[in-house]
């Protein structure tokens, strides 16, 4: 349960808070305010009975804040451009009035299969040095048919881009919003493998299943690489290709070309 308090104090009278029991202060945070918010500047005292209300303002909607719970306080405080939290004056906010979009924190990164891609339409996303975050290295808009392969995938904890790919091309190379990319020209096959218990490979090396030579398996091959198939999981069924790109674990697991017939 969240805890409030209530500040029961004039303009420059002391803070008091009331009701603050024991709670684990949360990592900063980068959110988006959804509604016009009342923040109060606080100068510090010794004690946080001492604490002193300069003033109260309102924070505009769609403002991105910092902001960071605080347990003595009962409440947030909060950065924008405008103002800054410090070491001797700091801005209060009772609620959190915001949506939760901190896109740099990693739920979890894995290993990815290197499928091979390209720009989205006419997406300018920018290619990252870290998932979501970090610096920016460089525009996808600057590569209009360049492949690129992927090779990690990350999982975001907060926000709507939630997943970016590991991509690189030559020298280049980056995390990029999933939604930015498109799989390379490609082909659509039905192959049989020349000896009964042959096995695709997982991004990680490691068998996705095994394959008898006398049943048929969809895969798909980039016009860019004809010795390497993408084989589909055998139960995925008939519509496979019509939402590839939101089903890539199916088509994930690497066979060499050279040991399959293709129909």
């Amino acid at each position: 349960m969240k805890l409030r308090v209530k500040i029961t104090c004039l303009l420059l009278l002391p803070i008091i808070f009331l009701s603050v029991t024991s709670i684990n202060a949360s990592a900063k945070m980068k959110d988006q305010v959804l509604s016009n918010m009342i923040v109060y500047k606080i100068r510090r005292g010794p004690t946080i009975d001492k604490d002193i209300v300069l003033k109260s303002f309102t924070v505009k909607r769609n403002t991105w804040i910092t902001d960071k719970y605080v347990p003595k306080e009962g409440g947030w405080e909060i950065s924008t451009k405008n103002f800054h939290s410090g070491k001797y004056v700091y801005y209060f906010a009772l609620s959190e009035q915001w949506a939760w979009t901190n896109t740099k924190e990693v739920g979890s990164t894995s290993r990815f299969a290197h499928m091979s891609w390209v720009r989205n339409g006419n997406s300018k996303s920018w290619v990252w040095s870290k998932p979501g975050s970090g610096y920016k290295k460089f525009n996808i808009s600057r590569f209009k048919h360049t492949i690129w392969t992927t090779d990690h995938e990350a999982q975001l904890m907060y926000g709507k881009k939630t997943i970016y790919f590991h991509v690189s091309h030559g020298k280049y190379s980056g995390w990029i919003s999933h939604n930015s990319l498109k799989l390379a020209p490609h082909s659509t096959l039905t192959i049989s493998p020349l000896v009964d218990n042959s096995s695709p490979r997982n991004a990680d090396g490691s068998r996705a299943f095994y394959m008898n030579k006398n049943e048929k398996y969809k895969a798909i091959r980039f016009a860019n690489n004809s010795n390497t198939l993408w084989v589909a999981f055998p139960d995925y069924g008939d519509n496979q290709y019509q939402s590839l790109f939101d089903s890539l674990d199916n088509f994930g697991n690497e066979f060499p070309a050279n040991q399959a017939v293709i129909d």
